[in-house]
């Protein structure tokens, strides 16, 4: 699904909390947390303080298909019906 946001191959290394400082944007994600941005670090600004582009359009995706929204990967969703309260005359 996201595959076509990341390069064909990744580096992965341990990087300095420095490195963070200079970061257009930073988010989690996360089961419970979804997309979160990270909008300080040691109290400096990540980018502009606010949810980023990026981190803007994985939500988005995230939302689409969790609320079925996203056709594609309607067979991740397990439809959940609300029952009716019916009323005592």
């Amino acid at each position: 699904m996201l595959g076509s946001y990341f390069p064909p191959h990744r580096i992965i290394s341990n990087i300095d909390r420095t490195e963070l400082y200079v970061c257009d944007e930073l988010f989690y994600v996360g089961t419970g947390w979804e997309i979160l941005p990270i909008t300080k670090i040691d109290g400096l600004v990540i980018g502009d303080g606010n949810m980023g582009p990026v981190a803007r359009q994985f939500d988005r995706m995230y939302h689409d298909v969790v609320r079925g929204m996203n056709n594609k990967y309607m067979h991740w969703c397990t439809l959940v019906y609300q029952s009716r309260f019916v009323s005592n005359p």
